[in-house]
């Protein structure tokens, strides 16, 4: 729980900080929103197809791998040439938008077998108490890093929150890795 409230603090910085940089970027609040719901819309087709790629695939490994996925695209918009930079923006607001819903269902459809079915509202809880905090410290937090130490710090950051979410995620020992019994 600890790995996913610091990923999440990620996605809430990562929220307010790129549409700052896309309105920066493109000079045009249309492209916020262009890009808001391009990432929106990603975790609605997300949230379609996982059932489907969990019937597939453990919720440890969806998990895990959609944390890579973000911290990569997130690496990707860092190093990506000024005239890259829109492309790249588009990217990372699909991945994202997927990879986060994704991320979400592997982790409550897993939460009964990593820690039982008495304590799945314990465990629920903890995890959406855990969301909230990050939702205030990343919102809080995101106009002073961006204004203090710049974009390419808070996108660092962010990388960084789904690296280590990543390595909470393959030290977890779910006996079925999340399939379930």
């Amino acid at each position: 729980m600890a790995g996913y409230a610091l990923s999440s603090y990620g996605t809430f910085l990562n929220m307010v900080a790129l549409n700052l940089f896309v309105y920066e970027t493109t000079g045009k609040a249309l492209a916020m929103g262009l890009f808001m719901a391009v990432r929106l819309a990603s975790g609605f087709v997300a949230g379609l197809v996982a059932g489907g790629l969990l019937a597939r695939f453990t919720a440890k490994r969806v998990m895990l791998w959609t944390n890579v996925a973000q911290a990569a695209v997130m690496l990707l918009l860092v190093l990506a040439p000024g005239g890259m930079r829109t492309a790249a923006l588009m990217a990372v607001s699909v991945v994202v938008g997927g990879c986060g819903t994704l991320f979400m269902v592997s982790l409550r459809s897993s939460i009964p077998e990593m820690v039982g079915g008495d304590r799945r509202s314990w465990a629920n809880s903890l995890s959406i108490t855990g969301r909230s905090l990050a939702m205030v410290a990343g919102f809080a937090s995101a106009g002073v890093v961006v204004s203090l130490v710049g974009y390419t710090a808070a996108f660092v950051v962010d990388m960084a929150t789904f690296v280590v979410c990543a390595a909470t995620v393959a030290l977890l020992p779910i006996p079925g890795g999340g399939r379930g019994k």
